[in-house]
């Protein structure tokens, strides 16, 4: 299965390594930005599977993104190195995982399977680490 995925990650280098690790699995990512003021415009006019989303972004951060993409029905992984990570309790927001800083091709292989792998919203769960 091959997604649209969105990437938002303020930081040129990371945001990058992202999408070429994203392509590399066979996925096509149609939005790459650097806030989520541009990502959750992107998703309005876009049609995406998923987002990958820093959680400190310019303008609008990854967990704010990501309360305006659940109402578009997209699922949203929080890529993070922030030390306070582990305190996002994934049930209490509209995200489906956090995924730990540096993102690997494992990790986001892995967000991706637990996403897709049924009913995204009722499989939340949290990924500490790539």
């Amino acid at each position: 299965m091959f997604l649209r995925i969105a990437v938002a990650e303020d930081d040129e280098a990371n945001r990058t390594a992202i999408v070429r690790l994203l392509e590399a699995l066979g996925h096509t990512v149609p939005i790459s930005v650097a806030d989520g003021h541009d990502l959750v415009n992107g998703c309005k006019s876009t049609e995406i599977d998923l987002v990958f989303a820093d959680f400190q972004l310019p303008k609008m951060d990854g967990l704010a993104a990501a309360e305006h993409l659940a109402g578009l029905g997209i699922p949203v992984v929080i890529v993070s190195g922030h030390v306070d990570a582990e305190n996002i309790v994934v049930d209490h927001e509209p995200i489906e995982m956090v995924l730990r800083k540096p993102a690997s091709i494992d990790g986001l292989r892995e967000a991706i399977h637990h996403v897709t792998s049924g009913d995204w919203q009722q499989k939340k769960g949290a990924i500490f680490g790539s």
